[in-house]
């Protein structure tokens, strides 16, 4: 389960999108609309792309974050 970035639990939520019954699905740790860090298990294929939207430093809703592996 490969983890990238920074979050803080005590000011971070958590956001899943996908099935964690099923091992595929994507953790989100947004804070104020920015993406603090995230966690993909069983997504490898979206990694680069899940980088690159931390990296990005864009605003995202947590609604579109719990769609992104849906």
């Amino acid at each position: 389960m490969p983890w990238s970035g920074s979050a803080t639990p005590s000011q971070d939520k958590l956001v899943i999108s996908g099935s964690p019954a099923d091992r595929e699905c994507v953790a989100f740790s947004p804070r104020e609309g920015w993406v603090q860090a995230r966690m993909a298990v069983n997504t490898w294929d979206r990694m680069g792309e899940l980088s690159a939207l931390i990296r990005s430093g864009d605003r995202i809703s947590g609604a579109a974050l719990g769609r992104f592996a849906a």
